[in-house]
Order: C-alpha cells, then sequence, then structure tokens
C-alpha cells in the first residue's frame, strides 16, 4: 500500500468512516469518501495526516482548492484541530447555524445547509431517538421483571409466614383447651 493509501486509512479509521466536514458516512454514501488537503497542494499543502480530512465527494469538491489567500481571508473550520461545535450548532429543524465567522464560510462554502444534509441530519437524530427511547423501554422492562420477581419472593414470604402464624394460632388453640 502507498504512503497515501495508508494515510487514507488512517484518515477513514480517524473520522469513523464518516465526513469529518458533513458526518455523512460512507454506508450512507454508498461508497469510500476521499481526502481533502486543509491546505491544497497547490497553496504549499502536503500529505501529512494533519493535511489530510477524510471527506465526503460533495464537500470537496464545494471546498475546492480554497486556501485564504490573505489573513483577512476567511478560512474554513479545520475538523483536525476544532470539534464542529466550536463553530456551529445544529437547530431543531435540522439546519446548521453558525456561531462564528468561520462556521458561517464553512457553511457557506461547503453549502452544509443543502437539502439532502438537513434530511441525513434529521433522519440521524429521529433513529437516535428512536434508538434512545428502545434502550429507555427495555430497561424499564428489565425493571418491571425485576419488580415481578421481588414482588413474587414477597409473595413467598408471605405466604410462609402466615403458615407460620396458622400453626402458632393451632398450638395457642390446644394449649387453652
Amino acid at each position: 500500500m502507498s504512503v497515501l493509501g495508508k494515510l487514507r486509512e488512517k484518515a477513514r479509521v480517524r473520522a469513523e468512516y464518516s465526513c469529518e466536514y458533513c458526518g455523512v458516512s460512507e454506508t450512507d454514501s454508498g461508497g469510500l469518501l476521499t481526502l481533502d488537503h486543509v491546505t491544497p497542494k497547490a497553496s504549499g499543502g502536503q500529505d501529512t495526516d494533519e493535511n489530510l480530512v477524510y471527506c465526503g465527494h460533495a464537500c470537496n469538491e464545494f471546498k475546492a482548492a480554497y486556501h485564504p489567500k490573505s489573513s483577512g481571508a476567511p478560512s474554513i473550520w479545520n475538523p483536525r484541530i476544532e470539534p464542529a461545535d466550536v463553530h456551529f450548532i445544529e437547530l431543531a429543524d435540522g439546519r446548521l447555524y453558525p456561531l462564528t465567522d468561520i462556521g458561517s464560510f464553512t457553511i457557506l462554502r461547503l453549502r452544509l445547509n443543502r437539502t439532502q444534509l438537513i434530511a441525513y441530519r434529521l433522519k440521524n437524530r429521529r433513529e437516535y431517538n428512536e434508538e434512545r427511547t428502545m434502550i429507555f423501554y427495555r430497561n424499564v422492562l428489565r425493571t418491571l421483571e425485576d419488580l415481578q420477581g421481588n414482588h413474587k419472593t414477597l409473595l413467598d414470604d408471605r405466604k410462609q409466614l402466615l403458615e407460620v402464624l396458622s400453626r402458632l394460632i393451632d398450638l395457642l388453640q390446644r394449649q387453652q383447651r
């Protein structure tokens, strides 16, 4: 395997097989993703772990060879350096809302609020909530089963106590005769 192939595989694993920009997985995209150079080769970027982002074809295409040419030019968020929640949050409707200038520029440049990504986020949130609900109900069922077992034990103990009390009453009645 070539050096770039090894770096690509390392990036895939690090990114958990999903685009580091938008989060779409290989499974959902139907194939392997690609590598983006944070600093494009045309701007002096290297094939190094720190400079490579595993990303979807659309995000890579929208970013293209963009790199700020001056200190005042807007920057694109680098997922290799900072978590996404530093620069944007997901709204209830699935859109990303910028928290910083970098977040705003990244959302615009990579078109992170495109219809397909909004639908993807909402689907993932729904699936996540459904999974959490299932976990909750499984825990409730386990608790009910435990309670049922405890209830049975208490009923058995009560039955034994009643039998002992019944024998004691019989003994007391015999002694009084």
